[in-house]
């Protein structure tokens, strides 16, 4: 649904004399308010973050009383100033228009945080920048454009980070680790995990998880990155990955020889002839691991507690 919005077209759909229905055409921006975040139903998608600018926790009135007044006037004055906009628009000419939003976006393009996303989302503001000035031209208005150009800044520099698939998936496996660590072998000890999903190394300032293939990759579809080779690309690119040549995966040896029946329930069937096994090897810093460990054992106290657990229920 989001992608057919952006895109401008309706969907492909057959009549009932299966001939190709006329498809629906569009060019505008759909400004929408809810209760509930729009890329929950996106799950960890990129390319919807993209299209969608959401902000959250933005208080845009300065109180409920301001509201009311507003609320007030749109209802008595719907359709009035958009009459006017729109034959300003009209007045001034493609051509200017056209000028305008490119001047917005150069320095739209210029202000914002650099990520590979940058210049396609400039566009996108650029729009809303060029409207701000030609609604303060059409209606005599005083909206303030640098401050509009703050506004859209700050935000951006928060949904960049969002954006970024393969750090989201990183902070978040990073986590699914911590919780599940007693499902790893340690390097250079004798366990026997009921649930082994690969091997613990440790090196001078960062540990490297062994994780199987087939694990890691469940992982992150359980956990909505449906687009497996976006994460590993980013990971491998970003330096997060312990990798063989040109690939994503490196062969780690995780159990012994003599440890077959143990290595066919890890793996959940056959056994490989080869005695290593695909991992995704993944680098973490050691001070990274040590804040993590020490949150989830300041967490694990606390709902331990006798004192919180009564006061609790």
């Amino acid at each position: 649904m989001y992608y057919s919005i952006v895109a401008g077209k309706g969907k492909g759909r057959l009549t009932d004399q299966i001939q190709q229905r006329k498809k629906g055409t569009w060019a505008t921006t759909v400004l929408s308010t809810g209760e509930i975040s729009a890329f929950l139903r996106a799950n960890e998608n990129g390319g919807v973050k993209v299209r969608i600018k959401e902000y959250s926790n933005v208080y845009w009135t300065k109180s409920a009383k301001n509201a009311d007044n507003i609320r007030g006037v749109i209802q008595d004055n719907y359709g009035h100033a958009g009459i006017i906009f729109v034959e300003h628009l009209f007045k001034v000419g493609l051509e200017k228009i056209e000028h305008l939003w490119k001047k917005w976006k150069n320095r739209v393009e210029n202000a914002l945080p650099q990520t590979e996303y940058t210049s396609r989302v400039a566009k996108d503001y650029a729009v809303i920048m060029a409207a701000t000035t030609l609604a303060n031209e059409a209606l005599g208005l005083n909206l303030s454009e640098e401050n509009i150009l703050d506004f859209i800044v700050e935000h951006e520099e928060k949904a960049s980070v969002n954006r970024n698939t393969g750090r989201v998936a990183y902070e978040k496996i990073k986590q699914i680790i911590i919780e599940h660590q007693s499902n790893f072998r340690q390097d250079g000890q004798i366990s026997f995990p009921q649930k082994c999903w690969g091997k613990v190394i440790y090196h001078n300032d960062f540990v490297e998880f062994a994780i199987l293939k087939h694990i890691l990759e469940q992982q992150l579809m359980e956990n909505g990155f449906e687009n497996i080779n976006t994460v590993t690309n980013d990971w491998k690119k970003d330096g997060l990955l312990i990798t063989e040549g040109d690939r994503k995966t490196k062969r780690t040896k995780i159990c012994t020889e003599e440890e077959k029946e143990f290595r066919e329930k890890m793996l959940g069937g056959k056994v490989p002839k080869k005695a290593e096994d695909t991992t995704y090897n993944l680098k973490i810093p050691k001070e990274e691991i040590e804040d993590l460990l020490a949150r989830r054992r300041t967490a694990e106290s606390f709902c331990n507690d006798p004192d919180i657990e009564q006061e609790l229920g």
